[in-house]
């Protein structure tokens, strides 16, 4: 429910805005902002929405939909019934709005490992969760400021840019 409700907020706030927008997620609101990612994208694919879609550019940390990591994208379809967690679909990267995704090596949300029968990455990366992989408060993608990895990985796909922080 709150990613629902989380949606129609960001949806709420791209339609009332004339200005350039910058739709931020983090963790659970990267799910909204790829909701929000795709609607716009059908929005903008429409012939008689073209021109009524927005600027707005994306930038996602601990994306659950990162394509190549995300737990949501690493589980399509699946469903936790208790949790109301739906696993949904990865963030596109074919649409007009350019995106920045962050993610930090092991962090169980957005480095799912890529063998999830591999029952030591699975457990590498459930401890990694207690030491902090998930908390993106120490890290920068700024080379000027000392907390910056020099061995982040950047990489571009379609209408992404994204950045691989190690641990």
């Amino acid at each position: 429910l709150s990613v629902l409700a989380g949606t129609r907020v960001i949806d709420a706030a791209i339609d009332a805005s004339t200005d350039p927008t910058v739709v931020f997620g983090y963790s659970q609101s990267s799910v909204i902002a790829t909701a929000a990612k795709r609607r716009l994208a059908e929005r903008a694919a429409d012939a008689f929405g073209a021109g009524s879609v927005p600027p707005v550019s994306f930038v996602m940390l601990a994306n659950l939909n990162r394509p190549n990591g995300g737990i949501n994208a690493r589980f399509t379809g699946a469903v936790i019934t208790n949790l109301g967690w739906t696993f949904s679909a990865a963030t596109p990267t074919d649409t007009p709005f350019t995106t920045v995704d962050v993610a930090r090596q092991y962090d169980l949300f957005a480095d799912f490992p890529r063998y999830p029968l591999n029952l030591i990455a699975d457990a590498n990366a459930v401890v990694a969760l207690f030491y902090g992989a998930h908390d993106y408060s120490h890290v920068t993608l700024n080379p000027a400021d000392p907390r910056y990895d020099p061995n982040t990985v950047v990489q571009q796909f379609g209408d992404t840019t994204y950045y691989f922080i190690p641990a």
